[in-house]
């Protein structure tokens, strides 16, 4: 009987150990999975906001666009040619942090009956009136749309 109690007094102090050992990876597994899920949700919440910024972007270029589109087609005038690229009295507004520029351009020279109209939404900033780069960014918005006069 003594041997019997020795083997299972030894089998008791190994279960103690490998319980030590088995709380201390399923520790090491939690912690990285929380660690994990936190960088998910810093990079989800970016997202989100980015993509916010994109939404709200594209609504006041399509707001714009629309402006634009009612009016008379002989009250639109022809934009110098930087109108996109640098704030140009005439072909510029402000919408919250948003600089929202136009350009209206002619199809092709030789006929006046269609224009091509351009809403460029970007970030505003403080630099001299100008902003970022006309391409393609995140959070900035274009539209363009084509108009022709209507026959009488």
């Amino acid at each position: 009987m003594a041997l019997r109690i020795s083997v299972g007094m030894n089998a008791r102090v190994q279960e103690r150990g490998s319980s030590l050992i088995e709380a201390l990876v399923a520790t090491l597994i939690v912690s990285t999975g929380v660690v994990t899920m936190a960088q998910l949700l810093s990079i989800a919440a970016v997202t989100n906001l980015a993509a916010r910024r994109s939404t709200v972007a594209a609504i006041a270029a399509e707001q714009k666009l629309e402006e634009l589109r009612t009016l008379p087609f002989d009250e639109l005038q022809i934009s110098p040619a930087s109108a996109l690229e640098q704030n140009t009295d005439g072909y510029v507004d402000y919408v919250g942090i948003y600089t929202r520029r136009w350009s209206i351009e002619p199809v092709s020279s030789a006929s006046g009956s269609s224009l091509v109209i351009q809403v460029l939404v970007t970030t505003a900033s403080g630099a001299g009136g100008r902003t970022q780069s006309a391409g393609r960014i995140r959070g900035h918005a274009r539209v363009v749309a084509i108009r022709t006069r209507r026959a009488p």
